[in-house]
């Protein structure tokens, strides 16, 4: 009996256990989507991670040809080599016929076969070959300005023969053929040039810095020379033992190389290869050479920033869990209470505790196993959702879904059921008969340990107080440390560090169960405020009232849950609003402006910009910014400023900039002022601070054109922490003398009209000026395609174009490792929140609805009695809304506060140096999304009120109070 009446009990009466089977098939599948996300992202991170190195293997060594031929066929003998390629490259002298021979300059020559790799990667590649003695030139190069097609080039090209000591060299006469357009993959194959690693840490997620981009359309000089024809030909000319540098580039069987999930084997088979050129081949010809694996670099990344991610989704998901487990835990209590006449049935007929518990246990085993199987069901749909379509269909042929995630989601419900039963089973299975077989006694014992309440209520509110002074403990003590550290200190500041780091993730949660621990369950206060609020609502109020108070512990249960959630949801969405908010704002402050353009020319910045706003359309603004460094006069040349001029009539209608970046003044009057006076500077801040000067003082600064002294109008940059310089006045030059130890965080502006900007103006032969264009754009004009058009303009005086959409489209598409892995980790817990959402909801609604059943003997009374069903519904609403309203509130609050603290915090740990900081924001849509979350559970206490009243309210009882 004891072992087959659990298993019977749970299918005849499943209405008792809906209530743990939802809770723990909600978390089960939150359990498998983990899996399944953690999968997906290990083959996008690592995808993205690889995808950047374009060569996994390369080296370059000297060889002849007939070493050349045996370390290709040896290299590609190696089991796991997929492809090499290899280019020759000389340094050679050249002289055109452009100018009749009369000036020499050095410049590279690049040849490789025909079967290369890079000639698919050559855009306008000569599908017969490029002919002997003919050459073609990097389309875009300087060398490509200067020469036409037909020019003749005389070089001389140099084989150096190592086992003579001696050079053989060939002497040739070169036209050129026409010029190569390489993709940005053909000019890296080219110039050995493998692509960077992506490594980004930190914990604010900020984008990398931009250098460039994608959008650099630069290329060095450089001729190409056909292998077979021409190279080759020249090669045999000269001794067997002539070498040529030559450049290996070693592609692996990625697929059957790596695993995402066995990095170090992973890592251990590509190392084997590249060992194995290193010290078999390699050796064999004496070539004196280092392989660059950067394969297993990029792996060893991977495995950093994945074992980071992977715990962040643990870390955020444990919200999640424990709104399961101990929801689990208060539906056990209300549904044991239930079964107290069952439980004393079973004690009188001779059943221990232990075997009544048993039987307990084991009903709760069929349940976790049932809602975990419905959680793997959930898991395969999610899966389908992460693969972004839908079909039912093709449920079960998973791709991210694995047999081993279907067992850990089934041993996940069970282990989530059993520990959320586990002592409310005890318990009830400890009551003594007599009393189990009493009406109406719920288990509740008085609370023999207030004092917990109270430690998880004061350790709560230090860290709420901490969030909400907005203090960084970490920074503090740091700070403390450097600045008079002792003994004392040494002994405190790893244990408070350590503390204070607990909290943060503990800190609200301990808040609210201690505080609604201490108002609801161990105070009357709570109840006597619901008292006299339900007081105005007449005789029904006064009788909900007195409801609330006869079961404290299980409001203060609900209150707990309730306002943890609607926390955590406010935390939530204020941390991801905040976070993209950060990432737009910081994209946005890198790239200067909505589009971008650097040029290699500044004397003829003007005229090149007059072609791009003629040719162009979608410009709104366009100005001219250029960036010099001059060194403050009486100061070290070494510890120079930055300073860039601008044109104060367009600068701030094309720049990106915020309002807190400029101090002193507002935007628009220090516009006018630079305007106004030439004299004139928007002063770093840091300068300003360290050297103690005020608005409208002086600055000498002396520029290679000659020192000159500017009348500060305004400030850049937040204000620093400290004063870490003294100031020291001549008094001869009546200018700002500066020691060794100042320095400038950010820069400065001057007016443009400082110097002479016209075209032929000498200063751009005395001062070196970067030159760029910022562009504002009309809305909805596609920044790339701008970019584009720009870049076609002037491809050879264009160095390089950005754009905003560029940038966000980069980051939003997740192709890099350090904003994909902050999304992963957002979107975890963006799913997480849903679930724990569901679950509160759901949660509250069944303990309403077991509650209700709990009272149904008394709903009857007082429906017979002539309450009707109206007044029934509002003396149940009047008794649960007092609770989920002040759960709300304070939900609300705290999580606010959380963010806030979270946020200032982070800004006083970055890096001084950063312009754009986070703030506290909750956009329109964030604000709603809250709503909605506030609104279920709302809901599902009425509905459950509504939907069991009107079961209460019989056909015999309307027809006993008609008649």
């Amino acid at each position: 009996m004891p072992l087959l009446y659990p298993v019977k009990h749970v299918f005849r009466n499943w209405k008792l256990f809906t209530a743990l089977l939802i809770g723990i098939t909600l978390a089960a599948t939150f359990c498998a989507a983990i899996g399944v996300k953690a999968n997906l992202s290990a083959e996008q991170t690592l995808d993205k991670q690889i995808s950047n190195v374009i060569t996994d293997i390369s080296f370059q060594a000297d060889l002849n040809q007939s070493n050349l031929v045996l370390a290709y066929k040896n290299i590609t003998s190696i089991s796991g080599v997929k492809k090499v390629d290899y280019v020759a490259s000389f340094s050679i002298p050249i002289s055109s016929s452009r100018d009749n021979y009369t000036t020499s300059d050095y410049t590279q020559m690049a040849s490789f076969p025909s079967v290369s790799q890079i000639y698919d990667e050559w855009v306008n590649r000569p599908f017969g070959g490029i002919p002997e003695n003919y050459t073609y030139l990097l389309a875009g190069s300087d060398l490509a300005q200067k020469l036409h097609v037909g020019d003749n080039i005389t070089t001389m090209i140099n084989f150096p023969t190592p086992k003579y000591w001696n050079t053989s060299s060939s002497y040739v006469n070169l036209t050129v053929a026409g010029f190569a357009e390489l993709t940005d993959t053909g000019y890296s194959l080219l110039t050995n040039n493998n692509g960077g690693i992506i490594y980004y840490g930190g914990a604010n997620f900020a984008p990398p810095p931009i250098y460039g981009g994608p959008s650099s359309g630069y290329r060095s000089n450089m001729m190409i020379i056909s292998w077979e024809n021409t190279l080759q030909k020249l090669w045999n000319s000269t001794l067997d033992s002539s070498t040529a540098s030559v450049t290996f580039s070693v592609n692996l069987d990625r697929q059957n190389l790596i695993s995402p999930w066995n990095v170090e084997t992973s890592i251990d088979n590509i190392n084997k290869i590249s060992d194995n050129i290193q010290n078999q081949i390699l050796a064999n010809y004496l070539a004196n050479t280092y392989v660059n694996n950067m394969l297993s670099n990029a792996l060893y990344s991977y495995q950093s920033n994945f074992q980071g991610m992977l715990i962040n989704f643990i870390v955020v998901s444990i919200p999640v869990f424990f709104v399961a487990w101990y929801l689990g835990s208060t539906v056990s209590d209300v549904s044991f209470n239930i079964r107290r006449r069952e439980i004393g049935l079973l004690s009188t007929k001779g059943l221990s505790s232990g075997q009544i518990q048993r039987m307990f246990l084991t009903e709760t085993v069929i349940v976790g196993l049932i809602g975990g199987a419905l959680g793997v069901i959930g898991g395969l749909i999610l899966n389908q959702y992460y693969l972004g379509t839908v079909n039912l269909n093709n449920l079960f042929a998973s791709q991210m879904f694995s047999p081993e995630i279907a067992i850990v989601t089934i041993v996940f419900g069970v282990a989530l059921a059993l520990s959320s039963v586990f002592w409310s089973s005890r318990k009830a299975s400890r009551m003594p008969a007599v009393e189990a077989l009493r009406d109406y006694m719920p288990i509740e014992i008085k609370s023999r340990y207030k004092i917990l309440s109270w430690i998880a209520l004061i350790l709560g509110s230090y860290k709420i107080a901490v969030f909400l002074s907005g203090l960084n403990i970490q920074f503090i003590v740091s700070q403390w440390m450097y600045s008079g550290g002792n003994f004392f200190a040494s002994i405190v500041a790893s244990p408070l560090i350590i503390f204070d780091g607990i909290m943060t993730y503990v800190g609200p949660f301990l808040f609210f169960w201690g505080l609604t621990k201490i108002l609801i369950r161990d105070s009357t206060k709570f109840q006597q405020a619901a008292s006299k609020i339900s007081s105005v609502m007449g005789d029904l109020g006064a009788l909900a009232a007195k409801n609330v108070r006869r079961n404290p512990a299980r409001l203060a249960a609900i209150a707990f849950l309730i306002a943890f959630i609607i926390g955590f949801s406010v935390q939530v969405t204020g941390q991801v609003t905040s976070q993209q908010d950060f990432i737009v704002r910081s994209v946005h402050q890198q790239v200067g402006a909505d589009l971008t353009v650097s040029i290699v020319n500044a004397s003829k910045a003007q005229v090149v910009l007059n072609d791009i706003l003629g040719n162009v359309s979608g410009i709104k603004n366009a100005t001219i910014e250029r960036t010099m460094y001059a060194a403050l006069t009486g100061g070290n040349s070494y510890n120079q400023m930055q300073v860039r001029t601008i044109d104060p009539d367009t600068w701030a209608l094309a720049a990106y900039y915020e309002q807190g970046w400029f101090t002193g003044a507002s935007i628009n009057q220090m516009m006018k002022d630079l305007k106004g006076s030439n004299n004139t500077i928007i002063l770093d801040r840091t300068l300003a601070k360290q050297l103690n000067l005020k608005l409208y003082d002086e600055v000498g600064i002396d520029f290679n054109s000659s020192p000159r002294k500017l009348r500060i109008i305004g400030f850049f940059g937040p204000e620093p922490a400290g004063n870490s310089a003294s100031i020291i006045v001549n008094d001869n030059s009546k200018f700002i003398s500066t020691p060794i130890s100042v320095y400038s965080q950010y820069y400065s502006y001057v007016p443009a009209n400082l110097f002479n900007m016209s075209q032929y103006s000498g200063i751009y032969t005395v001062e070196s000026f970067q030159t760029k264009y910022l562009i504002s754009l009309y809305p909805g004009v596609n920044g790339t395609e701008t970019s584009n058009q720009i870049r076609a303009i002037h491809p050879t005086e264009i160095y390089s174009v950005d754009s905003f959409d560029q940038e966000w489209q980069q980051s939003s598409s997740n192709n890099n490792i350090s904003t994909f892995s902050s999304l992963q980790i957002l979107d975890i817990q963006g799913l997480g929140l849903i679930f724990a959402i569901l679950s509160t909801s759901v949660g509250t609604a069944l303990i309403a609805i077991v509650n209700l059943k709990e009272r149904s003997r008394e709903a009857t009374l007082m429906s017979v009695r002539g309450l009707s069903y109206r007044q029934l519904v509002w003396m149940f609403l009047t008794e649960s809304m007092a609770t989920i309203t002040f759960s709300v509130i304070l939900g609300v609050i705290v999580g606010v506060i959380v963010v806030y603290g979270t946020i200032t915090s982070a800004n006083a740990s970055l890096y001084t140096a950063q312009l754009v900081m986070q703030r506290l924001i909750y956009p329109p849509n964030a604000i709603a999304s809250i709503g909605i979350y506030v609104a279920l559970i709302y809901a599902s206490t009425i509905g459950a009120i509504l939907v069991m009243t009107s079961q209460y309210v019989t056909k015999l009882e309307r027809m006993v109070r008609a008649r």
